[in-house]
């Protein structure tokens, strides 16, 4: 153990269940004294996050604010910044020694996340609620390149007006995804 390291675990606020070919470690994130990194646990482990196991995600001045699994990647959605990409791709790759390293991948630049209580998977469609609107992530089976798309076109207009996204939740619910705002 390293002095005030389990402090840094215990202040975060989101986390999300991936590893290779099984959810075999947790990530979390959302400590506001380090809102650009984030942790994983040991393999099989949730009680155990290395001291080295961490990952320094873009610039310290936007905050991770959420985690979408699309297929075999862990998409990390930042908030909206001018100066960082809003989506990093982690993958899982195990190495010949056998050894399991997540690298990252600097993403979309575009549509980021303004609360991170309002992410949801609807069916296969993983949501989360910008500044601009709720945002789908889409991708090409081809090229696996990612985008993300308008999915709230319908009450858009008022939706955005709205103050207080940042508080907002969502929940899936009997199909529906159901945005609660102030």
């Amino acid at each position: 153990t390293v002095e005030g390291y389990a402090g840094r675990i215990k202040k975060c606020r989101i986390a999300a269940f991936y590893g290779v070919m099984s959810d075999n470690r947790i990530f979390v994130s959302g400590n506001p004294d380090y809102q650009n990194r984030d942790w994983q646990s040991g393999i099989s482990n949730p009680e155990y996050f290395p001291d080295t196991g961490y990952s320094i995600v873009g610039s310290e001045n936007s905050a991770i604010m959420g985690y979408i699994k699309q297929y075999d990647s862990l998409v990390i959605v930042k908030e909206d910044s001018d100066q960082d990409a809003t989506q990093y791709l982690r993958t899982a790759t195990v190495k010949d020694d056998g050894s399991i390293v997540y690298p990252l991948k600097q993403g979309l630049v575009g549509v980021g996340a303004v609360s991170r209580r309002a992410f949801g998977v609807l069916a296969d469609d993983p949501m989360f609620l910008s500044r601009s609107g709720v945002f789908g992530l889409e991708s090409d089976a081809v090229t696996y390149q990612r985008t993300t798309q308008l999915r709230s076109h319908y009450i858009n207009r008022a939706l955005v007006r709205e103050g207080g996204l940042d508080r907002a939740c969502a929940a899936i619910w009997n199909g529906w995804y159901c945005l609660f705002v102030n």
